[in-house]
């Protein structure tokens, strides 16, 4: 079983390259490969794209950054894989374009030179199909790389138990390690609620020390530590990222970029707002001027996005409060000194207010059958998982599971907040959907291997709400408001007007405390958990209240239900009339036609997708081009320093002379408008963002029309019944 890593590459992405096809490692370069670009020519492919996003994008490199130009993944192969350099290769592609979805260039090289093979990929940080830059998230980038590879590894049978025994590790082993992880994921919390507003690192110190994370500097790491959360060991700077963020050299990175990037946003909303007489016109100042735009959560508070290659991201409260919008808004078009006094409010008790910091995971105990179970490896086990209309597999580390010798069975320790990377198979329009939640996770087992809920019948004196969504339980006294259970577990028979729920022991169900007394609703307060177990004996332990306020509930939801039914009813039937629908036939065919335009528009989506890949290359190789060609006029021009120059500007000719060789071999000239390709690149993309829409609407009113064939064949379905007893009254008329 192979195990990765992964690190952001800031200096010499040629060096890197250089490194990793050595050809005394890699068996005389026959084991290096590159995607969408030439491996010789990869550092320079990288620097063109992210010049072409620079040009599609805007550069905004003046306002300071983390200039992260590549990412370095490490894929290590165990001694004894049984598996040849060519398959090692192979899964390390795989790997490679499962990471980056195909959408980002990289080069990789397979290193034999020691006892254990391993692949190096070394890939952009800006995408050649979107020109985004890829994002790496502290935990979760590393855990879902892991997941792709332990899948990969185990689907090509290295390291595969042929019998049921201890895994490497267990999850009795893995506790104490989880509980210091817990707090690495609060010191993150808190460190970015810091670097979020902070400019120097005086103040930086100060603040953390503010919200009870303390820090010990050496030369070369800073140890973090939350004593007062109970944290005995402390936490190494560079065990709380994939990259160097909470490093001190990160620090002052992100320190000097928040000095940049905060007053040059003050100043665009100054600029904008004494522009503007009207809230729209500031909206539009600030994006057309200083390509600044901004939105607003369910809470209101503010989030300013500068459209820019790294996708800067500033919010509200990192500004001044004469900048907040709360502010703005009541004397736009009117004159104002941007001058306020600013708020002494604690800033322990602010962050707490705003920020969730219970550390809090539930982890329930799932005993694995033989059918759940996919493959068995020394490091985890793969199991088989549908979930709704997906269906694939997820790795489960040996950290998360317990053997048990006697009854012969593995049991997962399932978190429920954890995120679980799910391998899609032949799944379409999921919008990218990598991961179940832990507790949908441990649904979705338990559903699979049969386990039914214990029906429980509920009385008045537990029912909060009803609603064709479900059910809202309360259990005040036990400090419970409202518990939801959806209609799927809910039953309602229709004669007594009674009610029932099905409850799972091992599941967690979540609830909102009762407020106090005038105290407005917090739609940021945590929500609480309660076991299926528990919540079972709640409900057979409450005393039976048998008022009608139950029934007139049921009776209440049948009537909106039925009130629903008969509008949607109404809206069918106006279709009918509208479209001149006159009948089943007519339906189909409207199925019929839907069905080819979705299908031709996921044809059209295939062949604008290759259009824009080929039209991003053109147009990276013709902004190299032009951006060197200066350079390159003013060697051949040079005579007495041509040697000199050519040996200084050895790269920028490189690149000059890879786009003229790329720009020949596709027969573009090389006096081609550069921003009118630029410009159809830009179009290409908001052209399939159309087609994705269209493709959209046709899907939900292809889903219409199914609904109204499933509605008029049970309506014909409950006719048929009636008009044979109405046959049958006939006879028996006529025989008396």
């Amino acid at each position: 079983m192979a195990v990765t890593k992964i690190h952001a590459i800031k200096n010499s992405v040629p060096a890197a390259i250089k490194y990793i096809m050595n050809p005394e490692k890699t068996d005389g370069q026959l084991l290096v490969s590159g995607y969408n670009c030439d491996p010789i020519f990869g550092a320079t492919e990288f620097a063109m794209t992210q010049e072409l996003a620079r040009e599609v994008k805007g550069d905004y490199r003046k306002t300071g950054g983390n200039e992260i130009k590549a990412f370095h993944l490490i894929q290590s192969f165990a001694p004894d894989d049984d598996l040849t350099f060519e398959q090692a290769h192979d899964i390390g592609k795989k790997l490679a374009s499962e990471v980056v979805q195909s959408e980002h260039e990289y080069v990789i090289a397979t290193h034999i030179d020691k006892g254990h093979i391993h692949n190096h990929i070394i890939f952009n940080s800006v995408s050649f199909f979107t020109h985004k830059k890829f994002r790496s998230q502290p935990y979760k980038t590393a855990a879902k790389i892991r997941a792709i590879n332990d899948r990969l590894c185990t689907e090509n049978k290295l390291q595969v138990l042929d019998f049921k025994r201890e895994l490497k590790n267990s999850y009795k082993k893995y506790q104490k390690y989880k509980k210091n992880t817990s707090y690495r994921s609060e010191i993150r919390k808190r460190l970015n609620y810091v670097l979020e507003t902070e400019m120097d690192y005086a103040s930086f110190l100060e603040k953390s020390a503010l919200l009870g994370v303390s820090l010990k500097e050496t030369e070369k790491h800073i140890t973090y530590m939350m004593r007062e959360q109970g944290q005995e060991r402390g936490t190494r700077d560079t065990k709380l990222s994939d990259n160097d963020t909470y490093t001190k050299n990160g620090i002052e990175e992100r320190l000097n970029k928040n000095k940049d990037t905060i007053p040059y946003l003050e100043d665009a909303i100054k600029k904008s707002f004494e522009q503007a007489t009207t809230w729209e016109d500031f909206d539009s100042y600030l994006k057309e001027n200083f390509q600044v735009t901004y939105r607003k959560n369910r809470e209101g508070l503010v989030t300013y996005m500068m459209d820019d290659v790294d996708g800067t991201k500033v919010k509200e409260r990192a500004l001044k409060i004469a900048y907040h919008q709360e502010n703005l808004e009541t004397v736009i078009g009117e004159s104002y000194d941007f001058v306020m006094d600013e708020s002494e409010q604690d800033y322990r008790e602010v962050y707490e207010n705003q920020v969730h910091t219970v550390i809090e995971e539930i982890d329930t105990e799932i005993v694995l059958d033989d059918q759940t179970i996919d493959e068995i490896t020394p490091d985890g086990i793969l199991i088989n998982i549908q979930d709704g209309a997906l269906e694939g597999k997820i790795f489960l580390d040996s950290r998360q599971i317990d053997f048990d010798q006697e009854t012969n069975k593995y049991t997962a320790h399932i978190g429920d907040k954890f995120s679980y990377y799910f391998n899609e198979k032949g799944i379409e329009n999921q919008q990218g959907k990598e991961f179940l939640r832990g507790e949908q996770l441990i649904r979705s087992i338990e559903k699979a291997q049969g386990v039914q809920g214990k029906e429980l019948q509920l009385y008045d004196n537990m029912v909060k709400s009803i609603s064709e969504k479900g059910t809202t339980l309360s259990f005040p006294d036990k400090g419970i408001d409202s518990l939801f259970i959806p209609s799927e577990y809910m039953r309602v028979t229709q004669l007594d007007k009674k009610l029932h729920v099905s409850v799972y022991e091992n599941w967690n169900y979540y609830y909102r405390e009762p407020l106090a007394p005038d105290a407005a609703p917090d739609k940021k307060a945590p929500l609480l958990h309660i076991k299926g177990s528990d919540l079972i004996q709640l409900i057979e332990t409450q005393t039976p209240s048998f008022e009608l306020s139950l029934a007139n509930k049921v009776n209440m939801m049948h009537g909106r239900q039925t009130l629903q039914g008969t509008k949607k009813l109404a809206d069918m039937l106006l279709t009918i009339r509208e479209e001149d629908i006159q009948g089943m036939k007519d339906v189909e065919m409207k199925i019929h036609a839907l069905l080819g335009s979705v299908q031709g528009a996921r044809e059209e989506i295939k062949k604008l997708e290759t259009a824009i890949v080929e039209y991003n290359q053109v147009a990276k190789y013709l902004v190299a081009y032009n951006k060197y060609l200066p350079t390159k006029l003013e060697v051949d021009q040079s005579k007495l320093k041509k040697a000199k120059l050519q040996h200084k500007f050895k790269g920028e000719l490189a690149s000059f002379h890879h786009a003229e060789k790329e720009l020949e071999k596709r027969g573009i000239h090389t006096n081609v408008d550069v921003d009118k390709v630029v410009q159809l690149v830009k179009s290409n993309q908001q052209t399939l963002q159309e087609i994705k829409h269209t493709m959209e609407e046709q899907n939900e009113r292809l889903t219409y029309y199914r609904d109204m064939k499933q509605t008029i064949e049970r309506i014909n379905y409950q006719q048929i019944p009636h008009e044979n007893q109405q046959e049958n009254n006939r006879k028996n008329e006529v025989d008396r």
